[in-house]
């Protein structure tokens, strides 16, 4: 039996990629942190699969807000798809075995855009 937290974040990325398939994606942050909300006091997903869940999910979140402009490792028609996969794996409690899943979102490290490094500078200063 799939678990409530694991069907929250599960249905949650699939709504997301269903949206996107349809054009009508809007704004992730607000959404990741509602379903951060709702999940933690309950979340018994185990760690590794949450973290890639999220780092996905924030990933793709990015992507959203920076456009045209982004020139990252996922082709925008891919990350349905590997929504659907780790939803999949989310609900069944298990790391993926989807390879390209696996190096972009768990052994690579994010990288900043000039923009964000920009931002970063004139917060510290």
């Amino acid at each position: 039996m799939v678990s409530e937290a694991a069907e929250i974040v599960a249905r949650a990325l699939e709504d997301d990629a269903r949206a996107h398939e349809r054009g009508e994606l809007g704004e992730l942050v607000p959404r990741i942190a509602a379903v951060r909300r709702q999940v933690l006091p309950i979340n018994d997903i185990p760690r590794p699969v949450f973290k890639l869940a999220l780092r996905f999910w924030k990933a793709w979140a990015q992507v959203q807000r920076h456009g045209a402009r982004y020139r990252g490792p996922v082709e925008n028609s891919e990350w349905p798809q590997m929504a659907r996969t780790i939803a999949e794996h989310v609900r069944l409690g298990t790391m993926p075995s989807d390879r390209r899943v696996i190096d972009v979102f768990v052994r690579r490290r994010s990288s900043l855009t000039w923009r964000d490094l920009k931002v970063l500078f004139e917060k510290s200063g």
